[in-house]
Protein backbone atom coordinates (compact mmCIF):
# COMPACT_ATOMS: atom_id res chain seq x y z
CA UNK A 1 0.00 0.00 0.00
CA UNK A 2 0.84 3.87 -0.43
CA UNK A 3 2.52 5.03 2.11
CA UNK A 4 0.40 8.07 1.98
CA UNK A 5 -2.39 6.54 1.70
CA UNK A 6 -2.22 4.80 4.76
CA UNK A 7 -1.33 8.06 6.38
CA UNK A 8 -4.22 9.48 5.46
CA UNK A 9 -6.53 6.49 6.54
CA UNK A 10 -4.62 6.86 9.67
CA UNK A 11 -5.48 10.47 9.94
CA UNK A 12 -9.28 10.26 8.99
CA UNK A 13 -10.01 7.42 11.25
CA UNK A 14 -7.87 9.21 14.33
CA UNK A 15 -10.28 12.19 13.75
CA UNK A 16 -13.17 10.13 13.69
CA UNK A 17 -11.55 8.17 17.16
CA UNK A 18 -11.38 12.10 18.54
CA UNK A 19 -14.52 13.03 17.85
CA UNK A 20 -16.04 10.13 19.65
CA UNK A 21 -13.77 10.94 22.70
CA UNK A 22 -14.79 14.77 22.62
CA UNK A 23 -18.96 13.95 21.99
CA UNK A 24 -18.53 11.33 24.96
CA UNK A 25 -17.15 13.34 27.10
CA UNK A 26 -18.94 16.59 26.28
CA UNK A 27 -22.75 15.02 26.14
CA UNK A 28 -21.68 13.12 29.38
CA UNK A 29 -24.37 10.20 27.47
CA UNK A 30 -23.08 6.62 26.34
CA UNK A 31 -19.12 7.80 27.32
CA UNK A 32 -18.18 4.29 27.37
CA UNK A 33 -19.94 3.24 24.05
CA UNK A 34 -18.85 6.41 22.43
CA UNK A 35 -14.84 5.48 23.78
CA UNK A 36 -15.70 1.60 22.00
CA UNK A 37 -17.19 3.45 19.06
CA UNK A 38 -13.32 5.41 18.76
CA UNK A 39 -11.59 1.94 19.24
CA UNK A 40 -13.62 0.39 16.41
CA UNK A 41 -11.76 3.20 14.52
CA UNK A 42 -8.66 2.08 15.39
CA UNK A 43 -9.03 -1.12 14.66
CA UNK A 44 -9.61 0.38 11.03
CA UNK A 45 -5.89 1.87 11.48
CA UNK A 46 -4.22 -1.43 12.74
CA UNK A 47 -5.89 -3.01 9.13
CA UNK A 48 -3.70 -0.07 7.66
CA UNK A 49 -0.78 -1.11 9.47
CA UNK A 50 0.93 -1.24 12.81
CA UNK A 51 3.22 1.98 12.68
CA UNK A 52 0.10 4.16 11.28
CA UNK A 53 -1.65 2.45 14.33
CA UNK A 54 0.73 3.36 17.14
CA UNK A 55 1.34 7.34 15.83
CA UNK A 56 -2.47 7.25 16.07
CA UNK A 57 -3.21 6.10 18.94
CA UNK A 58 -0.41 8.59 20.80
CA UNK A 59 -1.63 11.12 18.44
CA UNK A 60 -5.53 11.07 19.35
CA UNK A 61 -4.31 10.43 22.91
CA UNK A 62 -2.65 14.05 23.33
CA UNK A 63 -5.20 15.81 21.62
CA UNK A 64 -8.09 14.07 23.89
CA UNK A 65 -6.11 14.90 26.20
CA UNK A 66 -5.75 19.04 25.55
CA UNK A 67 -9.22 18.81 24.36
CA UNK A 68 -11.18 16.73 27.36
CA UNK A 69 -8.55 18.06 30.06
CA UNK A 70 -8.13 16.55 32.58
CA UNK A 71 -10.34 13.29 32.39
CA UNK A 72 -11.83 12.80 29.51
CA UNK A 73 -9.17 11.01 27.63
CA UNK A 74 -8.18 8.29 31.01
CA UNK A 75 -11.20 5.52 29.53
CA UNK A 76 -9.45 5.59 26.06
CA UNK A 77 -6.03 5.89 26.83
CA UNK A 78 -5.91 3.39 29.48
CA UNK A 79 -8.15 0.92 28.65
CA UNK A 80 -10.19 1.31 25.29
CA UNK A 81 -7.54 2.09 22.83
CA UNK A 82 -4.29 0.31 24.21
CA UNK A 83 -6.93 -2.80 24.79
CA UNK A 84 -7.78 -3.07 21.35
CA UNK A 85 -3.73 -2.94 20.40
CA UNK A 86 -2.90 -5.07 22.42
CA UNK A 87 -5.58 -7.74 21.73
CA UNK A 88 -5.30 -7.35 18.00
CA UNK A 89 -1.11 -7.46 17.74
CA UNK A 90 -1.28 -10.62 19.91
CA UNK A 91 -3.91 -12.22 17.57
CA UNK A 92 -2.11 -11.27 14.68
CA UNK A 93 0.96 -12.59 15.85
CA UNK A 94 -0.57 -16.08 16.58
CA UNK A 95 0.26 -16.25 20.60
CA UNK A 96 -1.53 -19.07 22.14
CA UNK A 97 -4.46 -18.32 24.56
CA UNK A 98 -2.46 -19.69 27.36
CA UNK A 99 -0.03 -17.13 26.98
CA UNK A 100 -2.42 -14.08 26.14
CA UNK A 101 -4.75 -15.07 28.62
CA UNK A 102 -2.16 -14.08 31.64
CA UNK A 103 -0.97 -10.81 29.77
CA UNK A 104 -4.72 -9.53 29.32
CA UNK A 105 -5.78 -10.30 32.92
CA UNK A 106 -2.84 -8.52 34.33
CA UNK A 107 -3.73 -5.74 32.11
CA UNK A 108 -7.31 -5.98 33.05
CA UNK A 109 -6.28 -5.65 36.81
CA UNK A 110 -3.58 -3.15 36.56
CA UNK A 111 -6.24 -0.97 35.20
CA UNK A 112 -8.96 -1.61 37.26
CA UNK A 113 -6.45 -0.84 40.19
CA UNK A 114 -5.44 2.93 38.67
CA UNK A 115 -9.14 3.55 38.26
CA UNK A 116 -9.85 1.99 41.62
CA UNK A 117 -7.41 4.74 43.11
CA UNK A 118 -8.30 7.22 41.50
CA UNK A 119 -11.59 7.31 42.60
CA UNK A 120 -10.77 6.57 45.80
CA UNK A 121 -8.61 9.40 45.94
CA UNK A 122 -9.99 12.25 44.14
CA UNK A 123 -14.07 11.05 44.19
CA UNK A 124 -14.32 9.81 47.64
CA UNK A 125 -13.71 7.84 50.42
CA UNK A 126 -16.23 4.95 50.82
CA UNK A 127 -15.47 4.34 54.82
CA UNK A 128 -15.98 8.26 55.03
CA UNK A 129 -19.96 7.89 54.42
CA UNK A 130 -20.35 5.53 56.31
CA UNK A 131 -20.09 2.34 53.59
CA UNK A 132 -17.96 -0.31 55.40
CA UNK A 133 -14.52 -1.01 53.04
CA UNK A 134 -15.74 -3.32 49.93
CA UNK A 135 -13.77 -6.54 49.27
CA UNK A 136 -11.54 -5.08 46.65
CA UNK A 137 -10.32 -8.50 45.24
CA UNK A 138 -13.53 -9.78 44.35
CA UNK A 139 -14.01 -6.50 42.32
CA UNK A 140 -10.85 -7.02 40.90
CA UNK A 141 -12.01 -10.48 39.63
CA UNK A 142 -15.29 -9.03 38.80
CA UNK A 143 -13.69 -6.68 36.23
CA UNK A 144 -10.73 -9.18 34.98
CA UNK A 145 -13.55 -11.55 34.12
CA UNK A 146 -15.86 -9.33 32.57
CA UNK A 147 -12.74 -7.35 30.44
CA UNK A 148 -11.87 -11.39 28.99
CA UNK A 149 -15.32 -12.11 28.49
CA UNK A 150 -15.53 -8.33 26.47
CA UNK A 151 -11.92 -9.18 25.04
CA UNK A 152 -12.88 -12.68 23.52
CA UNK A 153 -16.67 -12.07 22.80
CA UNK A 154 -16.92 -8.56 21.91
CA UNK A 155 -13.45 -6.62 21.09
CA UNK A 156 -12.14 -9.80 18.60
CA UNK A 157 -15.27 -10.52 16.57
CA UNK A 158 -16.12 -6.88 15.86
CA UNK A 159 -12.07 -6.78 14.55
CA UNK A 160 -12.75 -9.94 12.06
CA UNK A 161 -16.03 -8.43 10.64
CA UNK A 162 -14.25 -4.73 10.34
CA UNK A 163 -11.51 -7.21 8.56
CA UNK A 164 -14.03 -8.58 6.31
CA UNK A 165 -15.09 -5.26 5.72
CA UNK A 166 -12.21 -2.66 5.06
CA UNK A 167 -9.80 -5.26 4.26
CA UNK A 168 -10.16 -3.61 0.54
CA UNK A 169 -8.15 -0.53 2.32
CA UNK A 170 -5.08 -2.90 2.09
CA UNK A 171 -5.31 -4.79 -1.23
CA UNK A 172 -6.81 -2.07 -3.00
CA UNK A 173 -10.10 -3.78 -3.93
CA UNK A 174 -13.13 -2.39 -4.20
CA UNK A 175 -15.30 -2.63 -0.98
CA UNK A 176 -17.11 -6.03 -1.35
CA UNK A 177 -20.78 -5.33 -2.97
CA UNK A 178 -23.82 -6.23 -1.17
CA UNK A 179 -25.64 -9.08 -1.60
CA UNK A 180 -28.00 -9.27 -4.80
CA UNK A 181 -31.38 -11.21 -3.82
Amino acid sequence: MNKTRGIAIAGVFGALQLVFIIIGYYTQFFNLGFNLLASAALMIVIIVGRPQAFLCFIAVSLLALAFTFPFGCIPYVIFFGSWTLISILMMEKGLKWYITLPIKAAWAALVFFIGYSVVQFLVFDFTAIGIPPFPVWSLYIFFTLFTLFFDYAVLLNVYKFILRRFGFLINRQPPPSPPSE
